[in-house]
Order: C-alpha cells, then structure tokens, then sequence
C-alpha cells in the first residue's frame, strides 16, 4: 500500500512540474494601450498599441479598425514604434496602407 501511495504521489509531482514549466514557457507577456478613436474623411476608426515581450525578443504592433466596414485602398495607415524606459525610439516599422479594401489590419515591428 505504502509503495502504490509513493508511486502515485511521484507521477501526480512529475506531471504537475510538466504542466508548470510548459505553462511559463507558453505565456508571453503584453500590454495593451486603450483604444482611441477618430473620424476621417466620414469613416469612424478605432486604433490601440500593443507590446509583446516573449522572453526572446519584444516588439509592437499597432492595430487599426473601421467601424463602418470596408475602406477603400490607401484609407487605413499605421506605424508600430517601440520605445524603451528612457523615451528612445528601439524598433520602428515603416508606414504601412492597406493595399485593398479591409475593415482592419495591424502592423509589427519586428
């Protein structure tokens, strides 16, 4: 009996230790900006910032929405930038359009 206790107890600690370390190897961390919100050219847009730090390498993304739906070619643009602690600019990706009609579409930085 005593033997089958310490049998059992040593898988449910093996597979409890297996499951912690995939866990903190599969979550990556992020912060998300609030959306902000503006009006052009009679198109309503949300638009947020996010930051992703996977413990290997940290990038932005910048994402943009169209409320209304679909816009036309060249309506939507975005920038992603990271900056570190002291206010430098890190990463920068260039200045993307959306290149057909979508309703939304993100940009990274990598």
């Amino acid at each position: 009996m005593k033997k089958k206790f310490h049998k059992t107890l040593f898988l449910i600690s093996t597979v409890c230790i297996l499951i912690l370390s995939f866990s903190i190897v599969a979550f990556a961390a992020y912060a998300d900006s609030p959306y902000k919100y503006a009006t052009v050219y009679g198109y309503d847009y949300d638009f947020k910032a996010r930051i992703y730090n996977t413990g290997t390498y940290v990038t932005a993304e910048t994402l943009v929405v169209c409320n209304d739906g679909n816009v036309p070619t060249g309506y939507m643009g975005a920038q992603a930038r990271l900056y570190n602690s002291d206010g430098l600019l890190k990463l920068s990706s260039s200045w993307v359009y959306n290149d057909r009609e979508l309703a939304g579409f993100k940009v990274k930085s990598i």
